[in-house]
């Protein structure tokens, strides 16, 4: 085990770790958006640090509806983000980080407006320098797995199987696939396709932004699975962002999942949970 020497959690490492998944999930809304004719009905408002995608023709995409970026200091634009979805009648959800300020205003807010915790994830970080060296050989125990670069004409390819690896219902595909679209083109981020026996079997992505490498969405074929597939991209992505300069890792991962153990064993460490919460359907 290499022993850790990386920055404590403070409030200021949790703003900035939390602020790749919000830059990254900016970017894949952003491409969802100009798509012709914009299908979803996309919209993002932005109330200073915060974060309101809004999503007309799709309100049950989490990622299309999930307010990001709200913390204690800025927890007074509340009410205008809630009149931003109660004019569409979506209710939206909300991803908060904890802070070290005493007492959760943040959750006192959310719950008075009739909001409720729906789930839990990790958020996990280490110095780039202890992840690569904690890093071994890519591939599981017994089967090997290799990873490469996805080249732009593959986007499509790559697209389905990020997406069939999270079980996106079949009739649902197609146009899933047209929100990822344009992923090989945005700036700093990197996308791979792990192999079994020469057989696509996994993707993920990594964003490199500011001097951090964000170990962003990624999903396993359910036949594919228990292979090493994702230890191997999380080695992959580990190994190129130190490569391109980056002083630390981050990724996030649902609480106690065998992802959150995949990045633990690659040499990350928890920085805290993030709770996503949901506006109720009463909610005033």
């Amino acid at each position: 085990m290499v022993p850790y020497d990386g920055p404590r959690v403070t409030d200021e490492l949790i703003h900035r770790l939390e602020g790749e998944e919000i830059a990254f999930t900016q970017g894949w809304l952003e491409g969802a958006m100009a798509r012709p004719g914009n299908p979803r009905g996309l919209r993002i408002d932005r109330f200073g640090d915060v974060m309101a995608p809004l999503a007309a023709n799709a309100p049950e995409l989490d990622f299309m509806n999930r307010v990001a970026g709200l913390t204690p200091q800025n927890v007074d634009v509340l009410p205008r983000v809630l009149s931003l979805y109660r004019a569409t009648g979506i209710r939206p959800w909300f991803e908060i980080a904890p802070y070290s300020r005493p007492g959760d205003p943040v959750g006192v807010a959310l719950a008075s407006a009739g909001a409720v915790p729906e789930w839990h994830s990790t958020l996990l970080y280490a110095p780039a320098a202890v992840a690569t060296m904690q890093s071994g050989p890519a591939g599981g125990p017994s089967t090997p797995v290799s990873v490469r670069r996805v080249e732009a004409e593959e986007i499509s390819r790559f697209a389905e199987i990020l997406l069939r690896g999270w079980e996106v219902p079949d009739d649902e595909l197609a146009d899933a696939v047209e929100d990822h679209g344009h992923w090989h083109g945005v700036p700093g981020w990197h996308l791979y396709v792990a192999e079994v026996e020469g057989e696509a079997a996994a993707a993920a992505v990594l964003q490199v932004r500011g001097g951090v490498g964000y170990l962003a969405s990624a999903s396993t074929l359910p036949a594919q699975r228990n292979k090493g597939c994702q230890s191997a991209l999380i080695r992959r992505r580990i190994v190129d962002a130190a490569a391109q300069g980056c002083d630390i890792l981050c990724g996030q991962a649902l609480f106690g999942s065998t992802s959150q153990q995949n990045m633990e064993r690659a040499g990350l460490r928890p920085a805290c949970t993030l709770t996503t919460w949901r506006l109720g359907a009463a909610a005033g």
